[in-house]
């Protein structure tokens, strides 16, 4: 017994999905994937890249270690803090378990800072622009662990009057 096919017509809500569904795929194979990072429990935390009210150069950068072990930084680098050349750190170099690691300009008893608290590393060589900026944790493999990134004005923090610093507000690494 043969039966003919019906063709029945399709409901205005699956083609609503089909098109969504093609939208979808279309959009997902154009764009280029959304950068990855590995995992590690050290983050690019905090930067201060204004300066303050002693020092438009009272710059500094905190590097957090959100897990619950010490993390040695021992080979890792900063690229984008200045001077042309990577801030690369040494075996002496490691921060507690969830702990903040500092590195500034200037130590805390220079007129020209305002910092409160002695920086671990302190380096006349950070510098972070104002403008477009990249500052990457790269570990010694020379994977890129963290990255803080800005085209324009940076997304947080102020040169203003009180200037403040830019503080992740997500720990995320994707």
């Amino acid at each position: 017994m043969d039966r003919a096919l019906d063709l029945m017509p399709i409901s205005s809500w699956r083609r609503l999905f089909c098109r969504l569904s093609l939208f979808s795929f279309l959009l997902c194979t154009l764009l280029p994937p959304l950068p990855t990072f590995a995992q590690s429990s050290v983050v690019i935390g905090e930067l201060q890249w204004a300066g303050s009210e002693a020092s438009t150069a009272d710059e500094w950068i905190e590097l957090w270690n959100l897990g619950s072990a010490p993390f040695s930084l021992n080979g890792f680098r900063l690229r984008g803090v200045g001077g042309g050349s990577d801030l690369t750190f040494s075996s002496q170099d490691s921060i507690p378990p969830r702990s903040a690691y500092l590195i500034a300009n200037y130590p805390t008893s220079d007129s020209r800072t305002t910092l409160a608290l002695q920086a671990q590393v302190v380096t006349t060589t950070l510098s972070l622009t104002n403008e477009k900026t990249t500052v990457e944790l790269i570990d010694p493999q020379g994977t890129v662990l963290d990255r803080v990134q800005w085209d324009k004005a940076a997304p947080g923090g102020s040169s203003g009057t009180p200037r403040s610093s830019m503080v992740r507000t997500n720990s995320s690494q994707q």
